[in-house]
């Protein structure tokens, strides 16, 4: 009969985040990828660890804690979809390369410029719909219901 129904292993470590001039230190841990199913907790957002991902050489995920996503990102769901847009170009990037003419797939300045339209668009749909939140009343709301 076994003691443990599986296990884990972590470390504390620091790392440093932002752009060179900006960064910043923060404390975080490197661990197994059966950390979470150990500890039996599932993700606010997204997903933990895959078997895969703990394969040496392939490409290293990070999950954040839900203070320094806040933190970061001002709670902004659109961070994540930033992030899940950039990392789907640099996979796609050959089928991009395809469609584009006179630009490579993964140029600094068109994915910083798109990312920089879609945080615009993404902060505009969320202040209109906020405004428009705000304009009705909770009792005539409440009543209706």
């Amino acid at each position: 009969m076994p003691a443990f129904e599986s296990q884990a292993l972590y470390r504390d470590n620091g790392f440093v985040t932002g752009a060179p001039g900006s960064a910043e230190g923060i404390r975080g841990m490197v661990v197994t990828t059966t950390f979470f199913d150990v500890l039996r907790t599932p993700p606010y957002r997204g997903r933990t660890f895959k078997d895969e991902d703990g394969v040496e050489g392939r490409n290293r995920v990070a999950i954040l804690s839900y203070g320094f996503w806040r933190r970061a990102s001002a709670g902004s769901d659109a961070a994540i979809g930033l992030g899940a847009g950039v990392a789907g170009t640099v996979a796609l990037r050959q089928v991009i390369a395809l469609q584009l003419y006179g630009v490579a797939a993964l140029d600094p300045i068109v994915l910083a410029s798109v990312s920089g339209v879609l945080v615009v668009a993404a902060c505009l749909a969320c202040f209109h719909s906020r405004r428009r939140a705000s304009r009705v009343d909770p009792v005539v709301a409440l009543a209706q219901r």
